[in-house]
């Protein structure tokens, strides 16, 4: 009895353990986020979900404007700082049971299940409106914005997810292609 009873504290323990470690490898420490690990285990299947049932997911590419000059000009802590910044406007602009992810060091993605064109721009406009409050009220030396791009995905075609994810890549690169150019000419 005592050696089963040990063997059960020890696997109710590993188990503990094995829960912890799936976690620390699913989320970016920094932002508490998804990372780009957990796209294959979260993404995907939710993607083939909505594919089947026939419904729409939108897939937004997040990326920080003027995030190079922000570490060059005040530094990483401050890049840091930015990021944590896009973080929360994420999360405050998304709803329950769609997933964020941290794409990379500046770039973020969410999919979000049975969204439509409406969501996706309110979702733009929330998290644009959150980074304007941020700005106005914290009186940094710089100002944090972002570029954001979507794409709805089509269920009767055969398009995998990395494709609307190019997508949505794509038109976040022409708005902040337009962006620079506006905040170009405006110095002039």
């Amino acid at each position: 009895i005592r050696h089963g009873m040990l063997q059960l504290r020890t696997n109710l323990r590993l188990n503990e353990v094995n829960s912890e470690l799936t976690e620390l490898y699913d989320k970016d420490p920094m932002t508490g986020l998804f990372n780009r690990f957990c796209y294959e285990k979260k993404a995907v299947p939710l993607f083939e979900a909505s594919h089947s049932d026939h419904s729409r997911i939108m897939i937004m590419f997040i990326d920080i404007n003027y995030m190079k000059k922000i570490n060059d000009v005040y530094g990483h802590l401050q890049g840091d700082n930015a990021i944590l910044k896009v973080t929360e406007a994420i999360k405050s602009s998304i709803e329950e049971g769609w997933l964020p992810i941290r794409y990379g060091g500046d770039e973020f993605v969410v999919i979000a299940p049975e969204a439509s064109e409406e969501k996706a721009n309110d979702v733009q406009s929330s998290i644009m409106s959150y980074l304007d409050r941020v700005n106005s009220e914290e009186g940094s030396q710089y100002s944090i914005s972002v570029s954001c791009g979507y794409a709805l995905t089509d269920p009767d075609k055969d398009d995998k997810l990395q494709d609307y994810i190019k997508e949505a890549d794509r038109l976040m690169y022409e708005l902040k292609k337009k962006r620079h150019e506006k905040d170009s000419e405006s110095r002039q």
